[in-house]
């Protein structure tokens, strides 16, 4: 009796109509959809893993130098105390005399900016890249550190580039104007180089973007693989859509491979503070910063001590240091603070 009064004072619960029934299908089709392309999107990005630092020389965990050896990158969080990345933003902010880079200026080791100097030798930086080439501490040595900013410009001005700017760079590696001879093999490399990012990809995009090797067989990385790049086989040419369009029609073959490089680009998402780790023949390139926006970095370089044939990126330490001149020297104060390790790194001989 209950059960029939609460039937007619609620009415019988309707069934769904197969209209309802299609449109709860189609909303479960449509957010699968949606999770599926956004698995795309998140799949084309890279996020800065966080440098926990595990004591006795060791800066990166088994994972991430997993990641190094066969990826040939690692992108890095915390791997520089922030009050350090800080004053080094605002000193290059503040000196910052070049829209470029390659040049020497206030900005190239030794600096006049006392915090670029300290993160060309910071402990942590000697520690990952000694973890990372498989070396003692003393056995590495310095040959490039600068920091430089890049200016994002409109579409007016985009359309007036020269093609050796490096606005929408082409994909490439590093080795060419870094080492006299080919990189040596995967799993033995001569020299790691650094980015520290000091500006946010939300405000300034230009996102380094990157090809990670995914093992011994990647077609990207395959023999003579690495050389199918401008200056190298052809004219060099620093813009992406005009390297391309060269290669179009002189050199189809290269044209088709260097495509699948940029199908597989991946776009590091930064924050002040990432530290992009990578190998010299690691695919990469700069991509265009937000017009208006202008986004700092700093570039390192340490090599092998016996990898002499990896260059010398600037004119040298004590050059630069005579250019300063008197009563500035600062280079004399800086290196009477280091450690002999650090000055070992810059060249000096080690002791005893």
């Amino acid at each position: 009796l209950l059960r029939g009064h609460q039937r007619r004072r609620h009415g019988t619960p309707s069934r769904p109509s197969r209209s309802s029934k299609l449109h709860i299908l189609l909303q479960e089709y449509s957010s699968h959809i949606l999770l599926y392309m956004k698995s795309l999107v998140d799949r084309q990005y890279i996020d800065p893993s966080p440098c926990k630092g595990l004591g006795g020389g060791r800066i990166v965990d088994s994972g991430q130098l997993r990641d190094w050896r066969t990826g040939g990158c690692l992108v890095l969080s915390d791997l520089l105390p922030m009050k350090l990345v800080d004053e080094l933003q605002e000193q290059v902010a503040t000196l910052s005399d070049k829209d470029g880079f390659g040049v020497e200026s206030a900005l190239t080791f030794p600096s006049e900016s006392h915090a670029l100097n300290l993160v060309t030798v910071h402990p942590r930086v000697i520690a990952l890249s000694c973890q990372l080439l498989g070396v003692p501490e003393d056995t590495i040595r310095l040959s490039q550190s600068e920091a430089w900013g890049k200016t994002g410009i409109d579409a007016k001005e985009f359309a007036k580039r020269k093609p050796r700017q490096a606005l929408d760079q082409r994909i490439h590696c590093d080795y060419p104007n870094h080492t006299l001879v080919h990189p040596s093999p995967w799993n033995n490399p001569d020299a790691v180089s650094f980015i520290l990012y000091l500006s946010d990809h939300q405000v300034t995009g230009g996102g380094t973007a990157l090809v990670r090797r995914t093992g011994n067989k990647d077609p990207a990385y395959g023999e003579g693989k690495l050389t199918w790049t401008p200056g190298v086989r052809g004219h060099w040419i620093n813009d992406k859509t005009m390297a391309e369009e060269n290669y179009k029609t002189r050199d189809p073959k290269v044209y088709k491979f260097r495509k699948t490089l940029y199908d597989r680009e991946e776009i590091l998402r930064f924050n002040k503070g990432t530290m992009l780790v990578y190998r010299q023949d690691l695919w990469h390139r700069g991509r265009c910063v937000n017009p208006g926006a202008r986004r700092y970095v700093m570039n390192l370089t340490f090599r092998k001590a016996e990898a002499e044939w990896v260059g010398h990126w600037h004119p040298g330490w004590a050059r630069k240091n005579y250019g300063l001149g008197w009563p500035i020297r600062k280079l004399e104060t800086f290196i009477a603070s280091l450690t002999p390790v650090q000055r070992t790194i810059l060249g000096f001989p080690s002791p005893g």
